[in-house]
Order: C-alpha cells, then structure tokens, then sequence
C-alpha cells in the first residue's frame, strides 16, 4: 500500500491512520506501508511523473530480486494534491496531453536538448502504472480548488522556488511555446503545484476525463462541512463536485473538514476498501509480507 499526501505536508499526516490500520492484526500480516514524499512546490505532472518512475522502478527491482506476487496486487492511497497525483498513476494519456502542450507537431519536430524531449515525453505520455489494483483519494481536487487562485494560494505560491535545471528545461519550453498555457505578458509557464490546482488549469481538467484503467477499483472519501446546511458541499478547500468522480467503486462522504484523514470514520471506510481488496487477491498471492 502506497500512501501519498497532499500540499504542502510530508508522510506524517498519515500517522494516526498508519497506527489504527498497524493495529488491526489482519491488515497488519498482510499489507506493507509504503510512502512517497516529494517536494509539493514541484508542478503537478512533473510530481506524477516522478511517482511513476518510483513505483515502476520499485516494482521492477523486487519482481526481478524476489518474485513477489504482492506487486501485482498494490493499493494507492492519496489525500488532496497526493490523490491527483494517485489518480493519474492508473490512468493513460493516449495522445491527448500531447495535443494539449506540442498541438500537431511531433517531438522530434521540438527545438529541445535531447534530454528536455525526453522529459517532456516521460512527463505527458503515459500509462497505467502495471500491478495497482486498488486507489483511493481522499479529498482529492481532482478539479482543482478555489484556495490555488485566493490570497492563501498566490502568497504559497509566491514562495516557491523551483529547482535551476527544473527552471532550465521550463524556460526551453516556454522559447518553443511548449506547455499548458500563457500567463501574464504573452509569456509561458509550467504552473508550479499550488497554480495547477487552479479550477481553471488546462492541464489539471484535462487529465480529469482521460479513462482509468478497467484493472483497477477506486473509491472516493470526501469531506463535507455544510452538511445538512443546505449549502454546497465542500470540505473547506475542495468542492465536493471537484471530487467527485463517476464510475468510483464506492463514494463516501463524511462531516469533516479538508483533514478528514484522520477522522475515525474515514480510517474505517479505509480498512472495509482494504479487506474487500484481499478478498480479491488470489489464493496463492496471499502470501505473508516480509
């Protein structure tokens, strides 16, 4: 099980799920608690690309050193920004990113250094991480939130630094007029991970309606502060609506705020997705974890 947080956090947020799910004897014996940390200032598509290069680096290394069939059997688990990042692991691009940022040209047709090409290709076309059979986000935008273009989201914003050759390779792409959109003066921008969360990203609605792989079963938890109120769903950050995704296994909605990660009703609709997950394993995968 793959766990991935949200803006501007580190694996720690997980500890009071980490700690009910470790106590759970069952669970415990069959699952191992993995985590992804990355630097949330990064953009978005970069932040997937590298959590897809982890995990198939990753599950390359141990089916190759130690045949094990758990791989073929993961479980990802991502809260807010993290279960953006989570969703785009088992869905595929075909051509449309491609379209979005290059329009007709094709990448060898791009001005780049090899190396920008490459990274821009690794970035835009994708497909379905292979062995995860199970997500899960948790408050996730998948439509962006409100907060990226307030006053809280430009001042996080404003404070982010990306990486010289991060910048580097961006500048090469906006003097080739590559990426998502123009901002400000005529000029290019890859948008950093709070710009991209913006309702209005290309590059973010985009991605919400490339299709999911029929191999995997996902579920959404989503918080709501208005309940009974009569007023729009949301979780104090992320719209309901924003959450939402059609075809989800199972939809849940619990009175909380944007952190209903830890609230006790969550950690348990958490442990039901993760038992009905092994009932779907195959008898002679079930194989203790090490």
């Amino acid at each position: 099980m793959v766990f991935v947080h949200g803006l501007d956090s580190n694996p720690m947020t997980w500890m009071k799920m980490i700690n009910d799910l470790r106590a759970d004897p069952e669970l415990q014996s069959r699952y191992q608690f993995w985590f992804f940390q990355y630097p949330t200032g990064m953009p978005i598509m970069y932040s997937a690309y590298s959590l897809r290069s982890c995990l198939n680096s990753m599950r390359e290394y141990f089916q190759d050193t130690y045949h094990d069939p758990a791989l073929d059997d993961m479980v990802l688990i991502g809260h807010s920004m993290g279960g953006v990042l989570s969703r785009l692991m088992v869905q595929s691009s075909g051509d449309t990113l491609q379209k979005i940022v290059i329009g007709d040209k094709t990448f060898d047709q791009l001005s780049l250094k090899e190396s920008t090409k490459n990274l821009l290709k690794d970035i835009i076309v994708f497909e379905p991480v292979p062995g995860v059979k199970h997500a899960i986000f948790i408050a996730a935008p998948h439509r962006g939130s409100a907060m990226a273009t307030g006053f809280f989201g430009k001042l996080f914003a404003s404070m982010i630094k990306l990486p010289l050759t991060m910048t580097q390779s961006i500048n090469e792409m906006a003097s080739q007029q590559v990426f998502f959109k123009a901002v400000g003066k005529g000029k290019l921008n890859m948008p950093t991970g709070v710009g991209a969360l913006s309702p209005d990203s290309p590059g973010l609605v985009s991605t919400v309606n490339l299709p999911i792989s029929k191999e995997v079963k996902y579920h959404t938890i989503i918080g709501n502060v208005n309940e009974n109120t009569g007023k729009p769903g949301t979780d104090g950050v992320v719209a309901n609506t924003s959450s939402h995704l059609d075809g989800a296994e199972s939809e849940f909605v619990v009175n909380s705020g944007h952190s209903c990660l830890s609230h006790p009703l969550v950690i348990l609709e958490v442990k039901r997705i993760l038992q009905e997950h092994l009932e779907s394993v195959p008898l002679e995968d079930k194989v203790p974890a090490q």
